[in-house]
């Protein structure tokens, strides 16, 4: 059996377990010419769907990430975007209480207000679309003498 076969089969097989029934004998009426490998494959998720218990996340941890995104939520006006480094700080600082919250050894790393000065940063964008023009009109020329040495 084809490769893209036999995993379309498994993957119906499996949903199939996530929904509760074991179609095993099914699918084996419908291919009857199926390898060993798929009906050992199949019959391997079957023990594991047995195995396995789905996780569930803690009531205090659902309840404190509905508090730190609605908090979030109630921060932010939705009419006005925010500056870039801005967001990029409110979701650092989300992240690091966090961290301290469930990790008590945990220090986070030193930062200023402004990690980087925007003069930095409109410099670097301005030497990287320059760097940019310069590789694109340097392969333009060095196509064109490729050309011309091949017209010839």
């Amino acid at each position: 059996m084809q490769e893209p076969i036999a995993s379309e089969i498994l993957a119906a097989h499996a949903d199939r377990l996530v929904a509760g029934e074991d179609a095993t004998e099914d699918y084996m009426r419908l291919f009857p010419n199926t390898e060993g490998d798929l009906v050992d494959l199949m019959g391997l998720a079957v023990r594991l769907k047995g195995l396995l218990q789905p996780v569930r996340p803690r009531p205090q941890f659902i309840t404190e990430l509905r508090r730190d995104l609605l908090a979030v939520a109630r921060q932010r006006d939705v009419g006005v975007p925010l500056p870039l480094l801005d967001v990029w700080r409110e979701d650092a600082e989300q992240w690091v209480d966090y961290a301290r919250r469930h990790l008590p050894d945990w220090t986070p790393p030193p930062w200023p207000e402004r990690p980087i000065p925007r003069s930095w940063v409109l410099a670097a964008l301005g030497l990287t679309g320059a760097g940019v023009w310069a590789y694109l009109r340097r392969r333009d020329e060095h196509r064109r003498g490729d050309i011309e040495v091949a017209a010839r």
